[in-house]
């Protein structure tokens, strides 16, 4: 089964501090939705109010268009997925997985055929009569999955499930879990501080910061068309370029003067409506959008104070009028620590954000 779920002006309070302040989200039943930023944002605080573990101090919470309000965890059409995976060590993994359909009082042959189902979606059903020490982290990861899977809920919840495992197991873990979540269909809300995994898996990414939703749109949009400056440094290497707004240049672009010089910027890379002549902006520029060039939108010249080979691409730090810029280099790149470098960027991959505090 699966469900949206609607979360509308939801507040958590501890004394003065504000673990939420007025979140408000609208999820598609079937979306695999990732809660994503640093310790302290307020993405665990959401997951446990989603999952009834702790009450809103204000707002509400439906699940399938049920208010959610008052409900205990055991009465919600949710399953918490935790980072331990809380295997009862003395059972089977087939009576492991069946644990949750015994306690709604569902006869052993009925179960037993469920957890077979489960345990066979995530590749362990030759293994249902070992026991959790017999296997590796990765298999009771997805024991645990399939445990959570068994009461067939409209809406799983995930806190963190991967987070204890190591580099390549994670990895593949990902995958599956993004293989999976098509494959059932439920609604999946997973909640983590890793940004490439929030991109590996999302359909859509909620950023938080401070309590608050900071941006909430597909991996791709948060990463080229970020909605705040938070939400551009969060997820991955940005440069911020300080810009003043002098006027209109014709055909959809507008002047302005920034750290290097004069610049004419296409009235495509501010999100919302062109800021007004004096406004004061930042320019949000990856450094894989950023290129010896010439071509583009030039940002001056400079020069390399360092290099580092990282496979992809070699990772130049450039020093100049527009301040240390931080530029994805080809692999080939002849460049040299102490060259001088002119820099351009791509036009069309520049945002422009109101400064911090506009």
């Amino acid at each position: 089964m699966t469900a949206p779920v609607s979360v509308r002006g939801v507040s958590r309070f501890y004394g003065e501090a504000a673990a939420l302040a007025d979140v408000s989200l609208e999820i598609a039943a079937g979306e695999f939705i990732v809660l994503l930023g640093p310790s302290g944002c307020g993405k665990t605080t959401l997951l446990s109010i989603l999952g009834g573990f702790v009450s809103p101090s204000a707002g509400q919470v439906f699940i399938g268009g049920r208010d959610m309000g008052g409900l205990p965890p055991a009465k919600r059409p949710t399953t918490t997925m935790f980072q331990d995976y809380a295997l009862f060590p003395h059972m089977s993994l087939i009576d492991n997985v069946g644990f949750g359909l015994r306690m709604r009082g569902q006869p052993r042959r009925a179960r037993d055929a469920r957890a077979l189902e489960c345990l066979d979606m995530v590749g362990l059903s030759a293994s249902a009569k070992r026991r959790p020490h017999e296997l590796s982290g990765g298999q009771r990861q997805r024991v645990a999955l399939a445990r959570a899977l068994a009461v067939d809920p409209d809406v799983l919840l995930l806190d963190e499930p991967l987070g204890a495992l190591d580099l390549g197991l994670r990895r593949q873990m990902q995958e599956e879990l993004k293989a999976i979540q098509k494959r059932v269909g439920t609604t999946f809300i997973h909640v983590t501080h890793d940004q490439e995994e929030a991109m590996a898996i999302a359909d859509r990414i909620v950023v938080m910061n401070a309590g608050k939703v900071e941006d909430f749109a597909t991996p791709a949009e948060i990463y080229l068309r970020p909605r705040s400056l938070f939400s551009a440094g969060f997820m991955g290497e940005c440069n911020f370029l300080p810009a003043r707004v002098e006027g209109p240049a014709g055909q959809g672009a507008l002047a302005l003067t920034g750290p290097s010089g004069p610049l004419t910027l296409p009235d495509a890379a501010f999100l919302g409506p062109a800021p007004a002549p004096g406004a004061e902006v930042t320019l949000c520029i990856r450094p894989e959008h950023l290129g010896p060039g010439p071509g583009g939108i030039p940002l001056g010249e400079g020069r390399i104070e360092r290099l580092a080979f990282l496979g992809a691409h070699t990772r130049a730090v450039v020093a100049g009028a527009a301040g240390p810029l931080i530029a994805a280099l080809p692999q080939t790149s002849p460049a040299r620590e102490g060259d001088s470098i002119a820099l351009w960027a791509a036009p069309e991959a520049l945002v422009a954000l109101p400064a911090a505090g506009d």
